[in-house]
C-alpha cells in the first residue's frame, strides 16, 4: 500500500475524494526500475496502470512483422501509463521502458476495475481520464506521423 497522499499530485486523480484516494493506496504499491529496465511489454496483459513519481517511461509501438519498434512517446512525474488495463482486451497497446531512474506507483487492474464497478462514481471519474490519456496520445501521435511526412510540392 501507498500512501494516499501520492494520488494527489497528479491531475489524473485530482476529483477523487479522500476515501476513493485511500481505496486506491490500498491497492497500489511503489515500484522502482533502473534506466532501460522493461516495465511491460505491447500486447501482454495490462495487469497495472502506473502513475510516475519520478523519471520517465518512453513508450515504444512495434511497426511491422519484424518485431522492430519506435519511440511514441516519453512520458514524466505526474503521468499515468498503462490505461489500457481499463480498456478490453486489457493489453498494453505499447512497450514501456524508463528511459532514466523510474519510480512508480503501480496499481493492480483487477482490483481497479473492481473498484470502478462497485463505485460508479470512481468509474465514471477513471474512465472519462483515460479517455482524455487516449485522445490527447492520438493527437501526439499525429502530429508525430505529420512531422515525418514529406513537405507538399
Amino acid at each position: 500500500m501507498v500512501s494516499p497522499e501520492v494520488f494527489r499530485r497528479s491531475p489524473f486523480f485530482i476529483p477523487m475524494t479522500e476515501d476513493q484516494l485511500t481505496r486506491l493506496a490500498m491497492i497500489s504499491e511503489e515500484e522502482v526500475y533502473a534506466a532501460g529496465e522493461t516495465i511491460f511489454r505491447e500486447e501482454e496483459p495490462a495487469d497495472k496502470l502506473y502513475l510516475i513519481l519520478s523519471g520517465a517511461i518512453e513508450l515504444r509501438m512495434c511497426v511491422d512483422v519484424l518485431g522492430r519498434s519506435i519511440p511514441v512517446e516519453v512520458l514524466g512525474a505526474g503521468e499515468v501509463v498503462g490505461w489500457s488495463t481499463l480498456v478490453s482486451p486489457y493489453e498494453y497497446t505499447a512497450s514501456g521502458e524508463a528511459r532514466t531512474p523510474t519510480r512508480v506507483v503501480a496499481i493492480d487492474s483487477v482490483s481497479l476495475r473492481r473498484l470502478a464497478e462497485e463505485d460508479y462514481v470512481l468509474g465514471y471519474h477513471l474512465y472519462r481520464q483515460v479517455a482524455s490519456v487516449i485522445a490527447q496520445r492520438l493527437r501526439d501521435t499525429r502530429m508525430r506521423l505529420a512531422s515525418v511526412l514529406p513537405a507538399p510540392g
